[in-house]
């Protein structure tokens, strides 16, 4: 797979790991509003390749925020509140990230 983020100019190559029956799976991290372009390109026997899929992905979904430790989801909330000009739910949002980020500090030991 190769894909193109927001306002990258050059595509990336993700590989794939096959799972099962001619099913492969990759993933990468959406935020939301980002904008993927991607495309399949898929390889013959004989070297031959050719792209089988492409679209561009718009991470538009509005997922539950603030989960305990998903900083992901936290700062998925703050890029919506930003969108929705809405200041008390970033501070919400913020604080909330700086408390994850502080009990893992806490609980983590580096080895």
């Amino acid at each position: 797979m190769h894909y193109l983020c927001d306002d990258e100019d050059t595509y990336r190559k993700l590989k794939m790991k096959h799972v099962a029956f001619g099913m492969y799976i990759g993933y990468f991290i959406a935020f939301y509003q980002d904008h993927i372009s991607y495309y399949f390109e898929e390889e013959t026997i004989d070297e031959r390749k050719f792209i089988t899929e492409s679209d561009i992905y718009v991470h538009e979904v509005l997922t539950s925020p603030m989960n305990d430790f998903n900083g992901f989801d936290t700062i998925n909330t703050v890029i919506m509140s930003k969108t929705m000009d809405d200041s008390d739910s970033i501070n919400d949002a913020m604080s909330h990230y700086i408390d994850i980020r502080n009990r893992i500090k806490e609980t983590m030991v580096l080895l």
